[in-house]
Parts: structure tokens; sequence; C-alpha cells
């Protein structure tokens, strides 16, 4: 027989957090599931030795080198289970999170509900594992134009999606190194309800030089699904424009918070205003007379930025919303 659900977890030299995320998935309280590891192509045998350790209880599956998407693709491909569950390799779930995601999702199916996909909320934390911040945008229903706008679904360990859904919509687009998850949510949401479990059941780790650092990247690929946005023959006119200019905003954001991370934490000044002079070139209403300040102290030394600012720790921020209250 089937399992109900299957996790899938992709991984590219993966081994320092997999072993974590794997006992994760075990000490769910929800035990009809199948776990399936792809590994990316890693660089050495590491994975491959942990995923021994544990052969009687998941999928090994080795591909060339190929992406995340792919692996992704490829784990789903081999799946056996009526929903897909993703987890990425240096994440975390809570013990009940299966079990409170397939309760929903059978509920609302009983309901009549068009579900899309259920997510959680998430808590982010660092390398040490300590809890920096929570976020959870609340949704029930159709909300398509609003995600246009903001991923509010976030990180894709929270999503729970039925295996049908991905046959009608498609599966990760391989062509895009980053927001593949994005371009997915917006396929589903354009035609499924989307569905929130309002609890922190994912821990997303947020790690220092990983891709998500990469905001060039990021950047590019945002601008691709961009294009994919505007060519929705739904939207009038004034969405598109309120679109090109809201990915505008995040894009010169996103290069500049990367910049701040370049300057207040590693004290590195010269790449702090390479990226300062790559967001002003994408939107300068973003760096204002303080950034300026900063980049010419930035010269002299960065540490003294840092004073400047009045740095200190922050306590972990918890960040609840509803996402019917969001316009755009």
């Amino acid at each position: 027989m089937n399992p109900m659900v299957s996790v899938v977890i992709p991984t590219f030299n993966g081994e320092k957090y997999l072993e974590d995320a794997i006992l994760s998935v075990f000490a769910q309280t929800y035990k009809d599931y199948e776990l399936i590891i792809v590994d990316d192509g890693s660089k050495t045998r590491e994975v491959e030795k942990i995923c021994k350790k544990y052969y009687d209880r998941l999928k090994y599956i080795r591909q060339e080198n190929r992406g995340i998407s792919a692996a992704r693709n490829n784990g789903i491909v081999n799946s056996n289970g009526k929903y897909i569950a993703l987890l990425d390799d240096d994440d975390l779930w809570a013990p009940e999170k299966l079990e409170k995601q397939v309760k929903y999702y059978e509920e609302l199916k009983r309901q009549g509900r068009n579900v899309g996909l259920i997510y959680t909320g998430h808590q982010v934390i660092g390398e040490d594992n300590e809890v920096q911040s929570s976020f959870l945008y609340k949704s029930s229903g159709y909300n398509y134009k609003i995600l246009l706008f903001i991923d509010f679904i976030g990180t894709p360990s929270s999503v729970m999606v039925d295996k049908a859904v991905l046959d009608d919509v498609g599966t990760f687009d391989e062509a895009l190194a980053r927001s593949q998850d994005f371009d997915l949510w917006l396929r589903i949401a354009e035609k499924y309800e989307i569905y929130s479990i309002n609890e922190f059941l994912i821990k997303y780790r947020n790690r220092a030089g990983s891709f998500s650092k990469q905001p060039d990247i990021k950047v590019r690929c945002t601008n691709l699904v961009l294009g994919k946005m505007l060519a929705d023959a739904s939207l009038d006119v004034g969405v598109k424009n309120k679109l090109v200019e809201h990915h505008r905003k995040v894009n010169a954001l996103r290069i500049k918070n990367i910049a701040y991370e370049h300057l207040f934490i590693k004290n590195d000044g010269k790449v702090f205003r390479e990226y300062i002079r790559r967001g002003y070139a994408i939107d300068k209403r973003y760096f204002g007379v303080r950034v300026l300040i900063y980049y010419l102290f930035s010269f002299i030394s960065p540490e003294l930025c840092g004073k400047i600012k009045g740095l200190k720790k922050e306590k972990a921020k918890e960040f609840i919303v509803d996402v019917k209250s969001l316009k755009y």
C-alpha cells in the first residue's frame, strides 16, 4: 500500500545538518510516510554515508549535479504518496507537523474546498539553533493577487501539496536558479486555494554564506518570474505597472540588506560599497543620507560604521499578519 505522504529532501554537500533534518522526520507523530533523499551530486560521499545508516527507513537517490529544482522534481517523480511534503536539508520540523497538515488537508477536502497547498509558520534559526525571528502569514482561500506582490508562503520546508495539484500545474522550473518555489506557488495559487496552519512548525536555518545570500542571482531569477507574471492576460495594466514598481523596490532593498550584512556583520567595507552601488543603480530612492554616511566611513573603518549605527543584539521578533489585510 502506498504511503499517504512522500517527504522529499534535496541535498548538495549538506552533511553538516542533514542527519538532524532526517531525525526530525523520523520524530513525526504521523507515521504513514516515505522519506526520499535526493543527493544532487555532492562532491564527497558523506551524504551517502549518513543515508546508509537509515537505508531501511528511507530511499536514497543520487543524481548528477543539476540544481535544487531538479533534485526536488526527481524526488517527486519517484514518490508514491498522495501528498508531497518538502524539507530542505538544513531545516527542522516540529514533531506534529505532518499530522496537523494531513488532518487539515483531509478536512478541507471533505468541506469541498479547492485546496492547492497548506503551509505553516516558521521560526528562523542560526547555525547554533538559536531562534532569531518568527514569521506567519495567515491565509485561507484564493490569494493569488496578493501572492503576486509578496511570497507569504515562504520556505518550501513548510509546504504540503497534493501530488494531483502538481500533475495539474507542473513541478519546479529547473531553468530558475532561485525563486523556483515562488514561481510554483504562483502557478498553484492562480487555480487553487492556499491555506495556512497558524502555528510555528518549521525551523528555517539562516546560514552565513548560503545560496540565499547571493542577491545578484536572486534578482535575476525574480525578474524572470516577474516576466511570467506580466504575461498573465488576466491582469490589467494597472496591476502590472504596480508589479514592476514593487519588484524594483524589493530588488533594491534586497541588495541593500545584503550590503548591510557585509558591513555590520562581516566588517567588509569593500563588498558593502560594491552592493550599495548595484542597489543604487536599480532604485536610488532607498539609498539616502544615512547610507551615504556609512558609505564614506566604510573607507575609514567598517567597525566605526557599527558604532555609528549603535548595533546591539536584538530579541527574537515574532511577525504575524493576516494575508487578507495586505493591500497592493
